[in-house]
């Protein structure tokens, strides 16, 4: 971390998918992915860093565990695999003080391209993010080289309807 640091890197971004749930056991997260987190985010922390943590899967059996970890802004994935995280779920167990990334669907929602779906689902993250928390629209996942190049026009030009 101190390397990046020297470098000029302000910011880290650390993604932890092996840390969820749909992989591992919450006990099994507490015992081994936990500390490493911790471990990880204090060597940044001590660099001088900001720190972005994202994790993927199924985090709600562990997400107290996870808002523990001292991180400036958390990014989590988009609803998958039967588990419908939520922006306000996520805000609850991290608080108002910092900031959240989205999860927007950028596989289904963004592949069928129905602009009033998408404004909707950007319309419910914003407002779920509250009023005055931290909030980066964005999606959960990266966006697949299939999506239509108008359905991200489409998400950003929605996104600065509600600035």
């Amino acid at each position: 971390m101190k390397q990046m640091a020297d470098a000029g890197a302000e910011a880290v971004f650390i993604a932890d998918g092996w840390a969820s749930c749909d992989i591992i056991s919450p006990s099994m997260y507490e015992k081994f992915a936990l500390p490493y987190q911790i471990s990880i985010t204090n060597a940044a922390h001590e660099a001088g860093l900001h720190i972005i943590l994202w994790n993927e899967g199924n985090i709600l059996p562990i997400l107290e565990q996870q808002a523990s970890v001292e991180v400036d802004a958390f990014s989590f994935e988009q609803p998958r695999k039967g588990i419908d995280i939520t922006v306000e779920m996520v805000l609850k167990a991290f608080g108002k003080n910092r900031c959240l990334l989205g999860n927007l669907d950028s596989e289904l929602l963004l592949k069928r391209n129905d602009p009033y779906e998408i404004r909707q689902k950007v319309e419910e993250q914003i407002n779920q993010s509250g009023k005055d928390a931290p909030f980066i629209l964005s999606t959960g996942s990266p966006i697949p080289p299939d999506v239509a190049p108008e359905a991200v026009d489409t998400f950003i030009r929605y996104a600065r309807d509600f600035r």
